[in-house]
């Protein structure tokens, strides 16, 4: 029995009108632990360590968020750092479009140059790698020091998504599905998610019970499949530089 059309884009309708209401509910009972930085629409949240010496940015993976690293950042001692939230990740605001590790890597160095931050030592830890890369290409007398914890961006052995990430990915129906039903369907799919991020460490669950919300939001789930599906050509397209 075919369903009619009506009742389908009631159907979706509701499951959108419900993600938006829970993820302004999430956030107003999560209220960010750091500062909302640059232009409305795009904005980076930062968790800032105050220090001297130039700062460390620590930029998370794909999916991930600020938390990752705050209690490293205490480790630091006086150094100053920021632990940032990628486009659409954690905190930080999104339009709906495709973002490249250099677009992303643009957005978070001009909301941190609100602070009087010149100089860094980048931290990128998985997808935080080739951000951190494509800061360092871009304004090489800025940083300082270049750290890359497990990076991934090899051309050669690229990063495989599951079937319904993939469809996240998708022009027009990916957003539609991230604001729809992808919300309500990732508390299931998310502890086999944890096993393969912590692998082959036992997963951390406090670290996953804090960042779960935060990744399941819409806006999250959206933009990390969008970033996995950019990742190819932007590594492609340094691969054949290095080549030159």
């Amino acid at each position: 029995m075919s369903i009619p059309i009506g009742l389908l884009v009631a159907l979706f309708a509701a499951l959108w009108v419900l993600a938006r209401v829970r993820e302004k509910r999430l956030l107003a009972e999560r209220p960010p632990p750091g500062r909302l930085l640059g232009l409305r629409g795009q904005r980076i949240h930062a968790v800032e360590r105050p220090g001297s010496g130039p700062a460390v940015v620590f930029i998370h993976g794909n999916p991930g968020c600020s938390l990752d690293f705050v209690d490293v950042q205490k480790r630091l001692g006086g150094r100053r750092s920021f632990s940032v939230d990628r486009p659409g990740s954690g905190w930080s605001e999104r339009e709906p479009s495709a973002l490249s590790p250099r677009a992303q890597a643009l957005l978070i160095r001009n909301a941190l140059r609100d602070t009087g931050v010149a100089e860094v030592v980048l931290a990128g830890f998985s997808f935080g790698g080739p951000v951190s890369v494509a800061w360092a290409l871009e304004f090489p007398e800025e940083v300082k020091a270049l750290a890359l914890l497990a990076p991934v961006g090899d051309p050669a052995s690229p990063m495989k998504l599951d079937a319904a990430q993939a469809m996240l990915a998708w022009p027009v129906w990916g957003w539609v599905a991230s604001w729809t039903f992808a919300p309500a369907v990732f508390p299931l799919a998310a502890p086999g998610g944890w096993v393969k991020a912590f692998a082959p460490l036992p997963v951390k669950v406090d670290a996953a019970a804090a960042a779960s919300p935060l990744i399941g939001r819409p806006t999250c789930l959206w933009s990390t499949a969008k970033d996995w599906a950019a990742l190819p050509a932007t590594m492609g397209s340094w691969r054949r530089a290095t080549r030159r």
